[in-house]
């Protein structure tokens, strides 16, 4: 079983991605990541971990965007508001293979039009 996990940068800076700039940032949620990952691993579950994202200077919808990788990471100043294109696509597959989807809310920051490549063609 794969899980798109859709939880950045907490989950993402706590075991990949090198910086999350002035993204939200949950520090207790952050000291579970490694034994939620072992659990999943243990129990036979794919996390399926974004590795892009879509970045903005502010959350407004005139912000200036950006993107980056968890190899680069969301620079100082910069927020990230998505998953990128890349991520995306990995989110598909594990969709489009699954047999139920449990939905728990948006990956993206629904109310900036700019963000909304991970839905709109």
């Amino acid at each position: 079983m794969s899980l798109p996990c859709v939880v950045p940068p907490t989950l993402t800076y706590s075991s990949r991605i090198s910086q999350i700039g002035n993204s939200l940032f949950d520090q207790p949620g952050s000291e579970k990541v490694a034994a939620l990952v072992e659990k999943a691993k243990a129990k036979g579950v794919k996390l399926v971990l974004p590795v892009d994202y879509i970045t903005a200077d502010k959350f407004d919808k005139n912000a200036q965007t950006g993107e980056a990788t968890d190899e680069s990471g969301i620079p100082d100043g910069w927020l990230g508001l998505d998953v990128g294109v890349k991520s995306s696509e990995l989110y598909r597959e594990v969709v489009a293979e699954a047999k139920t989807i449990l939905w728990n809310g948006c990956v993206w920051a629904l109310s900036l039009p700019s963000l909304l490549h991970s839905i709109l063609p």
